[in-house]
């Protein structure tokens, strides 16, 4: 019987504090005694022994009765208290998570923490608490497998937070608007109280013990969350000469906490950062609980927020739709329209973007506009937070109110880690600093790991700049003592007492489903459609239809130049076409030629967050398919008004103009992929319109109209332009080997001033050998490369298509590596 019950007891934890020495944790699965050990006797020990006189040999026992724990006094040798009240011999207490059972005999005391769950052999941590900082944050996470009070919901989590200050010669405490409370040996803090040496503060899950010059804590909650990064070495380079970045970075971070990232100019940084978020792979092992950065990249990049030290947004949309589309990407794919909306209204009340949620991007001020860059990455709810410099071009107030934004992320249980070049001016909001130094051989190094109290008692310092000048080598106007940091912080760890230990669980990964593998984020059809959306909407509201006049005053101008006889003859019909084809390639080019590489950075950090690159290139082919047949739409409406006399005949849909219109849209469109392929390739704007005349004289020369080639690479060059195919379809579609060829008469005519050929001209307009001429010129100069019939038109389209098609392959292809740009 005893043995089922002690399977259906929960194991608690009872935490043992001598006032002015150490702790000690132990396990309570059964009903145990508490007691003095007795180094004479080896019986009836009782089961928590304690080699302290003030304990009583029999002291009381801890029982669970009915899934309840209980504590009853058995001794009158002391005095026992439980949360200040007195409990006499024989009494019991029901005990409820954080009581705190006081031993009291004159000035000595214990303490002893019952904690509702075992969390394992965790050493306690202590925070020097210093006079001259004043201020301390303090906080804990919600456990979930702890019962939610009644006035707590399972969708709205407590945010557990207080501070610590040094006011009128006493600390105090304050609870900042926590909803589950910050208890002083259980008694719920109003506002706030003075704290006395022994206070017992809880907050949430976990237990601060105040012994007057020091904190101590036990951060239990969350371990298997904890951001665990191991990186044995990060290097760039050829195979024959590498340069080595970082190395033998090993740390742990705890949700809930926000961390400075520290160090001087090459320290390594941001190749720090971008290890640890698997941006640019180290050689490491990063993890955060059971799932590895790396190798589960797909599902974590969901659960990392980076936020770049420029403002990588869309200058032409609006704050909402920014915050909007970013939403549709990153939510879970099940989210409805209306909690996106929720979620998106409740992000910008948090950062204070309401007022401004329908202004322009661009219109922003530099404060508004870091925000909005956190807002995108918080939008998703990831669980840590990267960012490069966010104060930067910030005044004091700005920054500061910006920090405190990110320290209520902090509090949320996330991981908060900065890098600021300015720490000095909000250091009370950081719980740890991380200082990396540039050693000897260049290479970064961990310099240092802890609280920020600890960081001054290590370096000697009183301020994060004066650490940064510690470390910085001496032609950079630093002291040159990283080496000397680095190897005193390897022989730290070892050393120093109360530090909790620094490593990475060698955890195997957890077979199976779990909530990451279930949740399925917005996949590639539906980033179609987002995507999509913003084009139209860019398109109307931002003007973006300008390409449509273009086109039409450069279809006017073609249409002057050509005539209305352009389908009359063999020499028209070749030299219109080539001038149709011309303006189709054009308007292609300038279409999409810069689309992709002016918000290249901007597409990097979507893809990042889970931007399928084939569906923002199915996005761009689609909204460029229907601009490409807007122009064509407009093209052929201007022919027609200005009174090109198109044929009658029709060989693929039945109506000329549908068949024309169609060969005009195939050639706009495949030009229009093939500058896309460009702007995919290219990673400027500049170098996109340095491409672009080159592209064009390719088509233009190798059309095969201006030199005719025969054989050679010059003709297989030929075979591959959109302009030379185009020009056959044109050809092909207004049946060029049918009409008349002026070719022979005009070669006579432009001789005319000599008095003998003008009365050979003049005879031959006279009579019929004019239209004899026309016909036998045409009948030798007939191409068998423009016969009028179904398949030759069917296949010009098809080679044209094929030729876009496989340039926007190799330029999906080129963009499925922008990680791989350079910052």
């Amino acid at each position: 019987m005893g043995d089922i019950l002690k399977d259906l007891v929960d194991p608690a934890e009872l935490v043992a504090i001598k006032v002015g020495g150490e702790s000690a944790q132990f396990k309570l699965d059964r009903t145990v005694t508490v007691g003095r050990k007795r180094h004479f006797v080896r019986k009836n020990q009782p089961q928590i022994s304690l080699n302290d006189p003030l304990i009583a040999f029999v002291q009381g026992k801890l029982a669970h009765y009915l899934g309840e724990w209980h504590y009853q006094n058995l001794t009158i040798l002391n005095r026992t208290s439980v949360n200040g009240n007195p409990l006499q011999k024989g009494e019991d207490h029901l005990l409820k998570n954080g009581d705190i059972i006081r031993i009291q005999r004159g000035s000595e005391q214990m303490i002893f923490i019952f904690l509702l769950r075992f969390a394992g052999e965790l050493a306690w941590k202590k925070l020097p608490l210093r006079t001259e900082q004043a201020v301390y944050h303090i906080y804990s996470h919600v456990r979930r497998d702890l019962p939610i009070s009644e006035e707590e919901t399972p969708d709205k989590p407590a945010d557990h937070h207080a501070l610590i200050r040094y006011i009128y010669g006493h600390w105090q405490v304050e609870d900042v608007q926590t909803e589950r409370g910050v208890y002083v040996n259980q008694r719920r803090v109003d506002g706030t109280m003075v704290l006395a040496p022994n206070d017992v503060i809880n907050i949430g899950d976990t237990v601060f013990y105040f012994a007057g010059d020091y904190l101590a804590y036990n951060h239990t909650t969350f371990r298997e969350h904890d951001l665990q990064i191991h990186i044995d070495h990060r290097s760039v380079g050829s195979f024959l000469k590498r340069r080595l970045l970082l190395k033998d970075i090993r740390l742990s971070i705890e949700p809930g906490s926000m961390v400075l990232i520290l160090g001087g100019s090459g320290a390594g940084k941001t190749t720090f950062i971008n290890a640890i978020t698997g941006y640019e792979k180290a050689r490491a092992e990063i993890r955060q609980g059971d799932r590895d950065v790396y190798e589960d990249y797909s599902r974590m990049k969901y659960e990392i927020g980076m936020v770049p030290q420029q403002a990588l947004l869309r200058g032409d949309d609006t704050v909402y739709m920014t915050l909007t589309n970013a939403a549709q990407m990153r939510l879970p794919a099940g989210t409805s329209s209306a909690e996106r909306r929720q979620r998106v209204d409740e992000v910008l009340a948090l950062f204070g973007l309401t007022p401004v949620k329908d202004e322009l991007v661009d219109k922003l001020s530099g404060g508004q506009r870091k925000r909005l860059s956190i807002s995108v990455e918080f939008v998703s709810d990831p669980s840590f937070f990267v960012l490069d410099e966010p104060d930067s071009g910030l005044d004091g107030v700005m920054a500061r109110d910006l920090m405190e934004q990110l320290r209520k992320i902090a509090n949320q249980q996330k991981i908060v880690m900065v890098i600021t070049h300015t720490p000095d001016r909000v250091i009370d909001l950081f719980d740890k600093v991380i200082v990396l130094a540039k050693n000897s051989q260049h290479t970064g190094q961990l310099a240092f790991y802890g609280s920020i109290p600890e960081a001054r008692q290590f370096f000697g310092r009183d301020t994060m700049e004066d650490i940064v000048l510690a470390i910085n080598a001496k032609e950079e106007g630093g002291e040159g003592l990283a080496d000397h940091y680095i190897e005193a912080f390897r022989e730290y760890r070892k050393t120093s007492e109360g530090q909790e230990a620094v490593q990475v669980a060698k955890k195997k990964r957890v077979k199976g489903s779990t909530d990451a593998d279930e949740i399925a984020h917005t996949r590639r059809p539906a980033q179609v459609k987002i995507y999509l959306g913003k084009l139209f909407r860019l398109f109307i509201h931002e003007h973006d239809w300008v390409l449509l006049p273009l086109s039409a005053i450069i279809s006017l101008m073609v249409a002057f130049v050509t005539g209305k006889s352009l389908f009359s003859n063999m020499e028209r019909l070749q030299a219109g076409a080539f001038a149709l084809v011309c303006v189709c390639i054009w308007n292609g080019f300038f279409n999409s030629i810069q689309v992709v590489c002016r918000e290249r950075a901007i597409i990097k950090r979507e893809h990042r967050a889970g931007l399928h690159i084939s569906a923002y290139i199915m996005a761009h082919m689609i909204y460029q398919a229907v601009i490409c047949l807007l122009q064509v739409i407009i093209s052929v409406a201007i022919y027609e008004w200005y009174g090109i006399r198109f044929p009658d005949t029709s060989l693929v849909t039945g109506n000329f103009l549908m068949d024309f219109g169609l060969t005009l849209w195939i050639i706009t469109y495949a030009s229009d992929l093939v500058a896309l392929m460009v702007s995919c390739i290219v990673k400027t704007t500049t170098s996109a319109m340095t491409v672009m005349p080159f592209l064009l004289i390719v088509q233009l020369v190798f059309a095969g109209i201006i030199f005719p080639f025969n054989g050679g690479v010059a003709e297989v060059v030929e075979n591959l332009t959109i302009s030379h195919w185009g020009t056959v379809a044109i050809c092909a579609i207004g049946d060029y080997n049918s009409l008349p060829s002026h070719a022979l008469f005009a070669s006579i005519y432009q001789f005319r001033s000599i008095p003998e050929v003008q009365e050979i001209v003049d005879y031959i307009q006279s009579s019929d050998l004019r239209m004899k001429m026309d016909v036998l010129c045409a009948q030798q100069m007939q191409k068998p490369l423009y016969a009028g019939t179904l398949l030759n038109i069917l296949k010009s389209w098809g080679v044209i298509l094929l030729i876009g098609l496989v340039c926007i392959v190799i330029g999906t292809i080129s963009l499925e590596f922008i990680d791989r740009d350079k910052r």
